[in-house]
Parts: C-alpha cells; sequence; structure tokens
C-alpha cells in the first residue's frame, strides 16, 4: 500500500510550525525511510523560510538543508535496516487552498519527493495533504495525491507490506 506515515505527534508538530509562521508560509523538511510507495516519516526538521516574499512563497533555509544532509550522512546504520533519508518537505498555504499552487509546480523536480502542504484559514490549520510528481504527466495533473496514513496502522501495513498478516 502507497502513503505517508504520520505519527500524531508529527502532524501537530506540522500544525504547530504552519500556525506558528501564519501569516507567513511555514516550511520544512521530512526526514524517513522508504519501503516501495510507503514512506515513512521519522522526523519533522523546521526550517527559516528563506524566501523574499515568505507571505507567498517558501525556500528551505540551504543551510539547514545542508546541516541534515551531513547529519545523515554520518549516521550509524544498524545492519539490515535502511537508512534515514529526506523524503520530502513539508510548506504551508496561509489563506490559500491545501492543493499545489502554481509556485509549486514550478519547483517541483523530484518524483521521489513527497509534498506536504497545509492549508491555513485566519491562522488555524484547517488541511494538511500530501503529493508526489508524476513526470510523465503536465501540470496540474502533474501532482499526485498520496494518503496519509496515520501512525496506529503503521504497523499493522508493514507488517502486510513485509508478508506478515
Amino acid at each position: 500500500m502507497s502513503g505517508l506515515v504520520l505519527s500524531p505527534d508529527q502532524m501537530a508538530a506540522l500544525r504547530s510550525a504552519a500556525e506558528a509562521a501564519y501569516p507567513e508560509e511555514a516550511c520544512g523538511l521530512l526526514v524517513g525511510r522508504r519501503l516501495g510507495n510507503q514512506f515513512s516519516v521519522s522526523r519533522v526538521v523546521a526550517s527559516p523560510n528563506r524566501h523574499a516574499d515568505p507571505r507567498r512563497s517558501f525556500e528551505i533555509d540551504p543551510a539547514t538543508h545542508f546541516a541534515l544532509l551531513r547529519q545523515l550522512r554520518d549516521q550509524a546504520v544498524p545492519p539490515g535496516q535502511a537508512a534515514e533519508e529526506i523524503i520530502g518537505h513539508y510548506h504551508s498555504h496561509p489563506d490559500a487552498s491545501p492543493g499545489p499552487s502554481p509556485r509549486d509546480y514550478e519547483q517541483a523536480y523530484d518524483p521521489d519527493m513527497i509534498w506536504v502542504i497545509l492549508s491555513l484559514r485566519a491562522g488555524c490549520c484547517s488541511t494538511i495533504g500530501a503529493w508526489r510528481i508524476d513526470p510523465a504527466l503536465a501540470p496540474p495533473a502533474a501532482f499526485l495525491e498520496v494518503p496519509i496514513i496515520s501512525d496506529g496502522a503503521k504497523k499493522t501495513l508493514l507488517a502486510k507490506d513485509q508478508g506478515g498478516t
């Protein structure tokens, strides 16, 4: 089964970051592991929004991004376990729809990355959605919605994907 696995704490961290940044866009990175088309988030890493117009767009801080890449590169990985990696990023749409915007289409380049977008209305998070791009399609169909799976369902799905019951 494909989807993005987020814990309740991670969902709360995303909401909190988006609401704290309002009326500007919040942004950050998602760290985790992939198992086929399933993405399991282990950490949400907030980033300062470095875009010149943070009320209308986002740019993840390069220093935050590179520090995280170095940390992941230097991390010891137990035998038989997949290494953590950056599996996507998140950003908010203050007082706008939760779907990908025209600017998001312009920035989309990596089909292996998850895009989490949080919609806020009057400073309160109203919707959280996840998408991946399909490079074979043209916008707006280029973004395919990815189901968000609660952490409680995670163990069951992983067991099924690995041949369990």
